[in-house]
This record gives structure tokens, sequence and C-alpha cells, in this order.
């Protein structure tokens, strides 16, 4: 395959031996728009808002990503990985509301799915207390990714350069 060029840029492509156009080297990926100069080919350079566009939608998705990854609790008196999904999430909330209704029983206890340090998934019974702490650490952590996320993309408002910008990325919490 052979790239066509006009200012440095791919414009298009021919097929087979044409007499137009600059080799692309096997295995690589050369799409229009990308540049050429020096006999290598290179994807453009994105603008500095492309650029923000781009991490701030990669600091959405892994935010949204660490999230879902789920969070750990020791309402249990061990380290439990509990899951987070959106449905995890309002099965959680569903428990933690029953657990604090009037009138429980003294013995009253409610399944709640959890991994232990083994990597076993089951549902344990959780005391009031218990589900209730598994609440509270399970917003934590959410609102822990999400503060997260803001302050990155407070970074990333004030980001002046490309190199700045490009240099922003999601890491989980601590």
């Amino acid at each position: 395959m052979r790239a066509l060029i006009e200012s440095n840029k791919v414009v298009g492509f021919v097929l087979g031996d044409a007499a137009e156009g600059i080799d692309v080297p096997q295995g690589q990926t050369v799409q229009p728009g990308w540049t050429y100069s020096g006999g290598t080919f290179a994807p453009p350079i994105p603008s500095l808002d492309d650029a923000r566009t781009l991490v701030l939608a990669e600091l959405e998705a892994g935010c949204a990503a660490t999230i879902l990854e789920g969070f750990v609790s020791s309402a249990l008196g061990a380290a439990y990985r509990y899951p987070s999904k959106a449905s995890d999430q309002s099965n959680l909330q569903a428990s933690v509301l029953a657990s604090l209704f009037p009138g429980l029983a003294e013995d009253w206890t409610t399944p709640f799915w959890c991994q232990d340090a083994a990597g076993t998934w089951a549902y344990r019974p959780h005391t009031a207390a218990q589900i209730q702490r598994v609440g509270t650490d399970g917003k934590d952590a959410i609102n822990a990714c999400i503060a997260q996320k803001i302050q990155l993309e407070e970074q990333l408002a004030k980001a002046k350069t490309l190199a700045e910008v490009e240099a922003i990325t999601w890491t989980p919490p601590q």
C-alpha cells in the first residue's frame, strides 16, 4: 500500500505498484491526516482542546472502572471485597435501609455477597451494624474515586501545554 501525501499529510492511499505515493512499511498502520516527515509516518498532534477532551474522557472512564471494581470493608472483622456495579450498589442501599427499620429482631441479619481473602465469593450474613459499615465503606470508596477525578479535572483545567495535559492520567485513590 502507498500513501498519498500533500503538504506532509496523508490524504489517501493507492494499492499495488502505483507510481505515486510513499510506501507504507509492512505492518504499520497509517491513517488519513497522519503526517509524513523524514521518512516517518506519525499520527497528528492533537490540539490542546482535543487533548483535554480525550483526557477528560479517560478520567471519566478510569473513575467509573475503579468504582465498578468494588471496594474492601472490614465490617465482618477481616477484609472482604464487595462488588459495586449499579445493581450491587442498589442491593447494598436496600440492605442498609432494611437494617434501619425499627423493631428489628436482635438476631437480624442480611446476606450479602462478598469475597474473602482466599478469593471465595459467597453470601455471608451481616448484622445491622455490619451492613451499615459496609454501606459507609462503599460510599467512602466511591466518594474517594469521585474526589480523585475532580482533583485531576482541576489539574487538567490548569494545564497550559500539550505535555501537561497528556501527563494527567487516572490513578485510583489510595
